[in-house]
């Protein structure tokens, strides 16, 4: 296991996301992540997807998220 030291060192999770589970992660973050220029042409659908806007989702949980938001996968 690596402590924040070693995550931020680490190649691959030093880029990742906001963690969704982490409990002092807000809706200010998520919102920081849609508006930064990387993020901001994409579908909601390939978002989710995405571990660099945001850890933790995967592909069921992308479904269920779009479904009770009543957002379409497409909207952008």
């Amino acid at each position: 296991l690596l402590d924040a030291e070693g995550v931020a060192q680490h190649p691959y999770l030093s880029k990742l996301g906001p963690d969704l589970l982490d409990p002092q992660v807000g809706w200010e973050q998520v919102l920081r992540q849609l508006r930064h220029p990387r993020f901001q042409r994409r579908a909601l659908a390939q978002l989710l997807l995405d571990q660099h806007f945001l850890a933790g989702p995967g592909n069921y949980l992308r479904s269920e998220i779009l479904i009770a938001a009543g957002l379409k996968p497409d909207m952008r």
